[in-house]
């Protein structure tokens, strides 16, 4: 009997050191992870946001959260800057489906090349807008970085000028605006609604333009804007 109890004992001891040796184990795994899960979330953020695509949602190819990247106080001017790059897009878009309108209306070789020159406003001009002014404001927003301010207020001057001259409608320009809409009445009045609706969005986006463009000045001044930076804004398009 006293044999069989001091058996049952040393299983139950050796059973209790397995426990604890499995416990230590446990531990010790637990540890390695919580040292690999502080790794991978220090080299997380290590990693740009910019180099994060998340944009489209349906196949990324780019950057853009406005709702996680900038401070609530600047995602009205970084959301009316998106919102008028994506009006733009459509401006573009429509511009050559007018130009092929008149090509059709009109007829003769010259309307190929003006097709050709509004397609090439179409795909240049979308990759160009995003990056040579939506995402400086983009970066302004998110940094505050002065050099980010006057990269957006230069280079949106240009945008802002092309914007005008397709108001305008010169027809050597492929641009479907004022000029080109009343000529296109006097003779199809179809297209000529076509050519209206167009010189419309084109006219908002220089008023929406003029409206950012002023918003995000008023913002960089808040931020410490100095004299010699407002004065090389001031005078870029002089």
């Amino acid at each position: 009997m006293r044999f069989w109890r001091g058996h049952r004992m040393m299983k139950s001891t050796e059973r209790i050191k397995q426990l604890e040796t499995r416990i230590a184990e446990l531990e010790a795994r637990e540890k390695e992870l919580d040292r690999r899960e502080k790794e991978v979330k220090k080299l997380e953020r290590m990693i740009p946001p910019e180099a994060i695509k998340d944009w489209p949602p349906c196949y990324p190819i780019a950057h853009n959260n406005i709702t996680k990247d900038i401070p609530s106080e600047k995602r009205t001017m970084v959301r009316i800057a998106y919102y008028l790059w994506l009006h733009t897009v459509i401006c573009l878009v429509w511009n050559v489906v007018c130009i092929v309108a008149m090509w059709v209306s009109k007829g003769g070789s010259k309307w190929g090349g003006l097709f050709a020159l509004a397609l090439v406003y179409c795909l240049l001009g979308t990759p160009l807008a995003w990056s040579i002014w939506y995402k400086p404001l983009y970066k302004a927003g998110m940094r505050g970085k002065s050099r980010h301010y006057m990269n957006f207020l230069l280079s949106f001057g240009f945008h802002f000028l092309f914007c005008v001259l397709m108001v305008l409608g010169l027809s050597e320009t492929a641009s479907a605006g004022i000029i080109m809409m009343i000529d296109a009445f006097t003779e199809n009045p179809t297209v000529g609604l076509f050519v209206l609706v167009a010189a419309c969005a084109w006219g908002m986006n220089v008023c929406i333009g003029a409206f950012l463009w002023k918003y995000a000045r008023d913002k960089w001044k808040r931020e410490g804007l100095n004299d010699t930076q407002m004065a090389a804004v001031a005078t870029a398009f002089v």
